[in-house]
């Protein structure tokens, strides 16, 4: 494994911890706001970190593309 890969690692480690936490946060006062607030909000906190850097994550091992898809996926759930 290379140093570029167990660098993508840590920051996608990092990125699903932060990103997980807001996915928390909304389903908290999800049922408090509306279905276009939550479609910001999931964007604005969620979407635009996982969109970061994503052409550095482009050549990344299988394992990191997961962990984003997973990120996606559970944010695609709230709205």
């Amino acid at each position: 494994m290379s140093i570029k890969c167990l660098v993508l690692e840590k920051h996608v480690s990092s990125l699903g911890a932060k990103c997980f936490f807001q996915l928390w946060q909304l389903c908290c006062i999800r049922r408090s706001i509306n279905e276009d607030c939550v479609a910001t909000l999931v964007h604005a906190f969620v979407a635009s970190l996982v969109d970061y850097c994503v052409g550095l994550l482009a050549t990344a091992p299988q394992t990191t593309t997961d962990k984003l898809q997973s990120i996606i996926n559970a944010a695609a759930g709230i709205n």
